[in-house]
C-alpha cells in the first residue's frame, strides 16, 4: 500500500482555515493531507500510525510536504500555511534544515510564510536533540506549532524544551471545556502558553458557545467546523457557498 502511494504520489490535500476568536478573521490555513479516495471529512491518523510503525513515516512527511507545498500557494497566497511535518523527519539527522529550505525554495515560499505543525504521533525523547533542532531551523525563519496539546505525547516538558509559536489545544479538550477538569486543563495550558509567549490556537470548535467559552480561557486562535469546515480547493458546494470555509485568503496575525 505505502510503496504504491509513494510511487504514484497519491496524496491530495484540503485545507482548514485558523480563525481569530476575537473578530472570527481568517488568519491562516492548515493543510490536511488525504489519500486519493478518501473523504476529506475522515481522520486519517490511522492511515499515518500505519505508516510509522512500517517504517514509512519519514519517506511520507518528505513526500507530503513536496506536494503540499507545490500545491499551497494558490490557496494560501503569499501568507501563512500549516504544514504537519513528524518527529522523526524533524529530528533525523540524515535530513536537516537544508534539504526543507530547498524544497520551500524550490517551491517558491519563504521560511516565514510556513508554520511546521509537530504532529503528536511520536514521542520526543530526546528534548536536548529537539531543543536544538527547532533552534536551526528557527535560525532559518521558520515558526513551530505543538499539535494535540493536551494529548498525546504533546507535554507541558515539550513546550517547555520546544517553546513553540503556536500551541494547539486538543480537540478532547475543547468539548469538554465545560467540566471543571477539562476547563482546568485548557486554562493552565493557556497559561503556560502564555509565559512562553505562544499564540493558543483551540482545535474541534463545532459551535459558536465552544468558540466563545475557549476565547474566554484565553485562547486567541480556533480551528473546527463551526469556523470553517476542511475543503478541497475551489470546491464547489450543491447547497451554495453558506457551506464552504471562508474565502481563500489569509491576513496577517
Amino acid at each position: 500500500m505505502f510503496p504504491a502511494v509513494l510511487d504514484d504520489r497519491s496524496i491530495r490535500f484540503c485545507y482548514q482555515p485558523i480563525v481569530r476568536l476575537s473578530d472570527r478573521q481568517v488568519v491562516a490555513y492548515e493543510a490536511l493531507a488525504r489519500p486519493q479516495g478518501i473523504d476529506l471529512d475522515l481522520s486519517v491518523e490511522g492511515f499515518f500510525e500505519a505508516a510509522l510503525q512500517l517504517g514509512y513515516g519519514r519517506a511520507l512527511d518528505w513526500l507530503c510536504g513536496w506536494l503540499c507545498l507545490q500545491t499551497s500557494r494558490d490557496v494560501v497566497d503569499d501568507r501563512t500555511l500549516f504544514m504537519n511535518i513528524g518527529v522523526s523527519s524533524l529530528l533525523s539527522p540524515a535530513d536537516g534544515v537544508d534539504p526543507m529550505i530547498n524544497l520551500l525554495e524550490w517551491a517558491g515560499w519563504s521560511a516565514s510564510e510556513v508554520v511546521l505543525e509537530i504532529t503528536e504521533r511520536e514521542e520526543i525523547s530526546d528534548l536536548g536533540r529537539f531543543r536544538e533542532v527547532l533552534t536551526t531551523y528557527r535560525d532559518h525563519g521558520f515558526r513551530f506549532a505543538m499539535d494535540d496539546v493536551g494529548d498525546g505525547h504533546s507535554t507541558l516538558e515539550v513546550l517547555a524544551a520546544g517553546e513553540p509559536e503556536f500551541v494547539k489545544i486538543a480537540r478532547r479538550l475543547t468539548a469538554g471545556a465545560g467540566l471543571p477538569g477539562a476547563r482546568a486543563a485548557v486554562s493552565a495550558v493557556t497559561a503556560f502558553a502564555g509565559s512562553l509567549g505562544s499564540h493558543v490556537i483551540a482545535e474541534g470548535i463545532e459551535d459558536e458557545h465552544q468558540a466563545d467559552l475557549m476565547a474566554a480561557l484565553g485562547c486567541q486562535m480556533g480551528q473546527g467546523n463551526a469556523l470553517g469546515r476542511p475543503a478541497w480547493p475551489n470546491a464547489s458546494r450543491a447547497s451554495g457557498d453558506a457551506d464552504r470555509p471562508p474565502a481563500l485568503r489569509v491576513l496577517s496575525a
